[in-house]
Parts: structure tokens; sequence; C-alpha cells
């Protein structure tokens, strides 16, 4: 929206996870107002980046949701959560551009996965550079977690594998350059 002098309105989609640092560059700052999800990321760049904002109010049901394994669910919630439940193991994806939630992987912020996974299949959550936490239901099933399973996931700090993980896969964290803790239990061989 660089050099839109009159512009004095944008409505930002509830899931957008990145907008450059110039998309308003040389606008009239001073007559635009982005309406934006309350929580969202767009709230977070109109705050940092002094533009006036009006907030949408989040509703409690999924925004986008599909499937994920024969028997998995998938379900994007507006504040960044992504959740997975349903029972037994996830898709192995050939790349990470054909998880259905590819196009939403910036916007990721929290990954739940339900008690009854189990398996994260391979590139499952490759590249959800924003995501700072990853939780696993109680009484989880996870026995496995494949290949780039979490790879860049660069805000990752911590995470705490389940006690049934017996197998993790080939460069699961690879650049998650943030990643300080991770909990392995006792039977991964």
């Amino acid at each position: 929206f660089g050099n839109c002098t009159s512009l004095e309105k944008v409505f930002v989609p509830d899931l957008v996870g990145e907008i450059h640092d110039s998309a308003f560059s040389n606008c009239d700052l001073s007559k635009l107002v982005l309406s934006v999800a309350k929580g969202s990321y767009a709230e977070e760049y109109a705050i940092a980046n002094g533009i006036k904002y009006e907030t949408r109010s989040v509703g409690e049901e999924p925004i986008y949701t599909g499937t994920c394994g024969e028997n998995l669910t998938w379900a994007m919630y507006v504040d960044g959560t992504l959740k997975v439940d349903g029972t037994g193991a996830m898709t192995d994806y050939t790349s990470f551009r054909d998880t259905p939630w590819y196009e939403y992987r910036s916007a990721i912020k929290a990954i739940e996965i339900g008690a009854d996974v189990t398996t994260v299949g391979v590139y499952a959550f490759r590249g959800a550079t924003k995501c700072e936490s990853v939780t696993f239901a109680e009484g989880s099933k996870l026995t496995a977690v494949k290949s780039n399973g979490f790879y860049y996931n660069s805000s990752l700090k911590e995470i705490t594998l389940p006690d049934g993980v017996t197998s993790i896969g080939n460069i699961t964290f690879g650049n998650c350059t943030s990643l300080e803790k991770v909990f392995v239990p006792d039977l991964v061989g």
C-alpha cells in the first residue's frame, strides 16, 4: 500500500501473520485505520508501528479446519492456536508446503496436540516461525516425532515430549534457534 496517500481503512484478515515494515510507507497515517482481530498479529503490528486501529471481536469457533490423518482433524483459531485432535497417526508430508496449514504457518503461535494422536508427521510444523509453545494433552499416546516435525520453529524456547515417545526423527528441531530446553523421555532409543 506504499504511496496510497488517500487510503483510510484497511481490513486485515484474522490470520495475517506477517506485514512488511514498509507495507504502508508514505501513507497518511493520520487518516489510516486498520481493522484487526483482537489479540492478532495485525493488532500487535499496528501498536508497534503507531498506526490507528479498530479491533473486531473474536469468536471461539475455529476459522479454518481440515484433516491431517485418517482420523485426525486440525483447527486454526484467530489467536494463532493450531489444534490437532482425533485418533492415530498424522500424515507424513512430502514437503512442508503440502501441510494443510501451510499458508497459515506464519500465524501459528501455539500448537496443541490431542491425547490420542500417535505421531507428529514428517514436515508437520516446519516453518511455524512464530510458534512459542507446543503442548500435548494429558495422557498423550504420542510415540514418534518424525523428521522435520518442528524444523525452523525459531520462536520455540522449550518443549516437553510425552513419556511414551520412543523415536525422534532427523533434524526434528533443526534451526530452532531459540530452543533452550527439550525434555526427552527415557524410552527414546
